[in-house]
């Protein structure tokens, strides 16, 4: 294992000849029981499975993709909390951007609408809640490990919050109340002013942001209050 570890070029290739073989076997099984005028009975179990290899390589290049942005943020003195505002937030959500606008413009305004609200729903939910539960169970298995005469507990998970985070999540309450006061006002209507203050909000609270980072007025949040 230690010689693997020092010698981390075998290790590339013989994960990539496995892989190789692998496909290659694969390939052989799927061209000798397939033919080209009709689909296999198993066809459904290859679309399901094309599904699971996308999202392990959107996994991949986005794990690769956050560490060398990190390393970027690390020499060049930049936050991970203003990193996730600006450049993680931007290719999060470009792709949802162009998908929303597409939508709206074929004649499907409600749906476009909802998958605004939807799509982040479901990354603080799923992505704090699944990523909250992963680290309180590898925390409290390390602590087991260490400790093994004592019982397997969870203990919430301490983050670290500065000014930057604290923004972002006032912009965004913020946001939200201002919808919930100003669509009602308008008879449910989204009108091109409400777009052009929401694109204002937005673009305040990133100015805030950057502000308070490169500055360094509000550096750390303390919550010892709050509790």
């Amino acid at each position: 294992m230690y010689d693997d570890l020092e010698q981390p070029g075998k290790v590339l290739v013989r994960m990539t000849l496995i892989s190789l073989l692998g496909s290659t076997i694969l390939l052989g099984i799927l061209l000798l029981t397939t033919s080209p005028d009709r689909k296999p009975k198993y066809h459904f179990l290859l679309c399901f499975l094309g599904f699971i290899i996308s999202i392990a390589w959107i996994s991949t290049i986005a794990g690769e993709v956050v560490g060398v942005l990190k390393a970027v943020g690390v020499i060049l003195g930049i936050s991970e909390a203003l990193l996730g505002l600006t450049v993680f937030a931007a290719g999060n959500s470009v792709g949802d951007l162009i998908a929303d606008i597409t939508v709206a413009r074929l004649g499907y305004p409600v749906m476009a609408l909802s998958a605004c609200f939807g799509g982040p729903m479901l990354n603080i939910l799923l992505g704090i809640g699944c990523g909250g539960a992963w680290m309180m169970t590898q925390a409290a298995k390390h602590r087991l490990k260490k400790h093994p005469d004592k019982p397997f507990r969870y203990k919430p998970y301490k983050i670290r919050i500065d000014g930057t985070l604290m923004i972002s999540a006032i912009t965004l309450l913020i946001t939200l109340l201002l919808l919930l006061i100003v669509v009602p006002m308008n008879k449910w209507i989204l009108s091109r002013k409400i777009g052009y203050g929401l694109i204002a909000l937005w673009a305040t609270g990133t100015a805030i942001n950057l502000v308070v980072e490169t500055t360094g007025v509000w550096t750390e949040v303390s919550l010892a209050g709050w509790s």
